[in-house]
C-alpha cells in the first residue's frame, strides 16, 4: 500500500495509506521513515508537538529517502512527504514516554558469555552472564556490571 512506513526498535508500521495514523512508538527511540511507492526527489518535513526540542526531533535530512528523527517528548508527531513533487503523504505518530507493562510469572534466561551480547541503542540489558556470578547488565556504552 502507498504512504509512509516508521521503524524504530520496538515498533513498526507499514504504509497504510496517504494519510493515515500509527500508535505505538516511544520517547528517545529514533524512528526511520520512507514511502511507498518510492521516488528520485522527496520533500519530508514533521511537526513536533509544543514542547519538543526542535534541534533534537528534527529530522536528520528532510531529501533523503529514508531520513531519521527521534521524539524527544510523548505527543503527536505530523509527518509528511511530498515524493517526486506530486504525490503527498501525511502520518501522525502518537508517542509515548513508556512501554505497556505485562504482568508474567516466569522469566527464563540462558546463560550467556558477555561478549555475546550486543549494546542497546538506549538504556542497558539485563542477561545471565556466564562470564560473573549470576545477572548482568549492560548499558548503551558496552559496559557490563554485575547486578
Amino acid at each position: 500500500m502507498a504512504g509512509i512506513a516508521a521503524t524504530s526498535v520496538t515498533t513498526t508500521f507499514a504504509a497504510a495509506g496517504a494519510d493515515v495514523a500509527a500508535t505505538g512508538f516511544l520517547v528517545n527511540e529514533q524512528v526511520t521513515l520512507s514511502a511507498t511507492p518510492s521516488g528520485s526527489g522527496y520533500a519530508w518535513s514533521v511537526a513536533i508537538p509544543s514542547d519538543s526540542a526542535p534541534g533534537r526531533s528534527a529530522l536528520d535530512d528532510d531529501t533523503d529517502a529514508t531520513p531519521k528523527f527521534t521524539p524527544d517528548v510523548p505527543g503527536f508527531y505530523t509527518i509528511t512527504c511530498l515524493v517526486d513533487g506530486a504525490t503527498l503523504y501525511v502520518l501522525r505518530l502518537a508517542v509515548l514516554a513508556v512501554a505497556t507493562v505485562r504482568v508474567c510469572e516466569v522469566l527464563h534466561f540462558p546463560p550467556m558469555a558477555n561478549a555475546q551480547v550486543t549494546a542497546p541503542q538506549i538504556g542497558f540489558k539485563v542477561f545471565n552472564s556466564s562470564d560473573l556470578p549470576g545477572m548482568a547488565k549492560m548499558d548503551s556504552a558496552g559496559t557490563v556490571s554485575a547486578l
